[in-house]
């Protein structure tokens, strides 16, 4: 679990080997699907969002061979005021 003040910016950052092969980011905040933030795949090393104020749980997910991811990492952001 990772504290983050609300309103803050959040930084994910890839190994290019990562990158390159494409990866994808999911952010679930609450308990509607329609809080859920799926991205595109993308080629990039690094990516930024602004963090709500309410515990999210993050997934990055490695481009596999068809549906089947490569690799999956999770975390959840939790709100802080410290």
């Amino acid at each position: 679990m990772l504290k983050v003040h609300p309103g803050a910016l959040v930084n994910i950052d890839v190994d290019r080997s990562l990158a390159d092969k494409g990866w994808s980011f999911h952010i679930t905040s609450g308990t509607s699907p329609s809080d859920t933030v799926n991205s595109p795949v993308l080629h990039l090393l690094h990516l930024s969002f602004n963090f709500g104020s309410a515990t999210s749980d993050v997934v990055i997910s490695k481009q596999g061979t068809g549906t089947t991811p490569g690799g999956l990492w999770a975390f959840t952001l939790q709100p802080t005021l410290q």
